[in-house]
């Protein structure tokens, strides 16, 4: 069903004293299976947090978390220019002077359209420091400048990244350090609060500190909780994020703009505005050029998580009350997890794991005028029983030509082994396949886990996860050109009007 697949196994792992140079051969992938990005023994496994993107053209850039000589928490990335239909023979190892005992994790990666390639993640030391690492390559991956320190300080959480193809490169993260330039912010390491850098040429230099997003609150002593910063930036200098933020004594969205390319920030707002509930993060965000802004995030106000969205049409000046996505729930059963997507023309989409039918199924909503309506009652993708597995952590891909794809692991089967499944759109979300479609292959003793999904410019569906073959794990990868997937038919699957 799922056509013709292409596949390779590579072995090996780069390293040396040059960060970054990949050997000039490619490797040529044949059609047959799936692709393993794997460690050059068995016992090496623990491949984890796959990270998938599209550059310009046909590049692709995959990375992720994984073991390198017996040592736990290296970061890598692989690069293909052809659409995946070749990868180069040993991957990049980002962090090869890591300090013994350290660890690297939340990785994150962005494209900006001209050959930069950007990559922050997390690392914390032996010693107890937590920093936010940044590094870039300005020749599509082929090699990579010096690791640079974002945080000013040593007690920074998971960054989030984002580009905007003209040079500016802008990352966020959580931190939890006592003092700012001298003035209590909380007591001890009770308190958190989001942190923001910038650089203006491509990731070259950055601000020589960095600026807290977050005001302060008026009592000094309270312990307070912000976490899950997002950020999203365009190429007209519109930066926002977002974060979660409990200093009224309830879970809340945060959130700051700015109009110059993050030279000045708009104040503070917070978005939810219901004050009952707590908040079940991580929040996700969305934007497209015109100025709609799109957040979502799962909440409990009416007792049980719920799937909810606030959008904008002015950059972020004002918001929409936000919208309950998981309207045909009748019982009290846990929605939580929530992705987005959107394209320029209005088309927006959430997707999220729900519990209504006891086991977890992954439902979707949509909007076709940008966030100002949404469908009447959500479709369920999984075609299987509902309730009957374990349907979790969606992720979506669209193109902007009306394809739309989701992906998300499931327990599906006799042997409840998790899987990797897809279901796609042809025509906006319109009608979806009669029919989920199996993505990984299903072998005993093989699962896949948390995927990933991108579309490349002619419509090629890519799909990373994690693999647990056996004993081991990888990094697995399919492209397939969705020509090659069963017709969406008016047999289909309608979302309900």
């Amino acid at each position: 069903m799922l056509g013709n697949l292409r596949t390779h196994i590579k072995h090996g792992l780069q390293r040396g004293p040059i960060v970054g140079v990949l050997l000039s051969l490619v490797l040529t992938i044949p059609a047959g299976a799936t692709t393993f990005f794997v460690p050059s023994s068995p016992s090496q496994g623990a491949f984890v947090e796959p990270r998938l993107r599209i550059g310009s053209g046909d590049h692709l850039y995959l990375m992720w978390v994984g073991r390198q000589n017996k040592r736990p928490h290296h970061v890598f990335l692989n690069r293909s220019s052809d659409g995946g239909h070749s990868w180069q023979p040993e991957s990049v190892w980002l962090d090869v002077d890591k300090a013994e005992g350290s660890w690297s994790s939340s990785p994150q990666l962005h494209t900006d359209g001209r050959g930069g390639v950007y990559v922050a993640w997390r690392m914390k030391h032996r010693d107890g420091r937590k920093d936010v690492l940044f590094t870039a390559s300005e020749d599509f991956g082929r090699t990579f400048g010096p690791r640079i320190k974002l945080n000013q300080e040593h007690e920074a959480f998971e960054p989030a990244l984002s580009t905007d193809g003209k040079g500016h490169v802008y990352v966020v993260w959580s931190d939890e350090r006592v003092v700012d330039q001298g003035q209590p912010l909380g007591k001890g390491r009770g308190s958190h609060h989001i942190y923001f850098n910038r650089s203006d040429d491509a990731g070259k230099s950055w601000l020589e500190r960095d600026v807290r997003l977050n005001s302060d609150h008026p009592d000094p002593l309270m312990s307070i909780m912000r976490a899950w910063p997002i950020v999203h930036s365009s190429a007209d200098g519109h930066v926002y994020v977002a974060w979660f933020d409990n200093r009224d004594g309830d879970g809340a969205v945060y959130f700051r703009a700015s109009d110059d390319f993050a030279t000045t920030w708009r104040a503070e707002q917070r978005l939810k505005v219901e004050r009952h509930g707590d908040i079940l993060g991580p929040l996700q965000m969305v934007a497209d050029a015109q100025g709609h802004i799109y957040l979502t995030w799962a909440d409990n106000r009416e007792g049980e998580f719920s799937v909810y969205v606030t959008t904008s049409a002015d950059f972020g000046k004002t918001w929409s009350k936000e919208v309950r996505l998981d309207r045909a729930k009748t019982k009290a059963a846990p929605s939580t997890a929530p992705v987005i997507a959107c394209d320029d023309t209005g088309h927006v989409y959430v997707a999220w794991h729900d519990a209504r039918h006891g086991g977890w199924d992954i439902y979707l909503n949509m909007s076709s005028d940008f966030g100002r309506t949404w469908r009447a009652e959500e479709i369920r993708l999984n075609t299987d029983p509902p309730g009957e597995s374990e349907a979790l952590f969606p992720h979506i891909a669209l193109d902007g030509t009306g394809r739309v794809a989701v992906v998300w692991q499931e327990n599906r089967g006799p042997e409840q082994e998790e899987g990797i499944y897809l279901a796609w759109s042809a025509d906006f979300g319109k009608i979806w396949q009669p029919t989920d479609l199996r993505v990984d292959d299903q072998r005993p003793g093989h699962t896949g886990f948390k995927p990933q999904i991108a579309m490349l410019a002619g419509g090629a569906f890519v799909v990373a996860w994690e693999a647990n073959r056996q004993d081991s794990q990888a990094i697995a990868l399919k492209v397939f050109n969705p020509r090659d997937l069963q017709t969406v038919t008016h047999s289909g699957r309608p979302l309900a009007p």
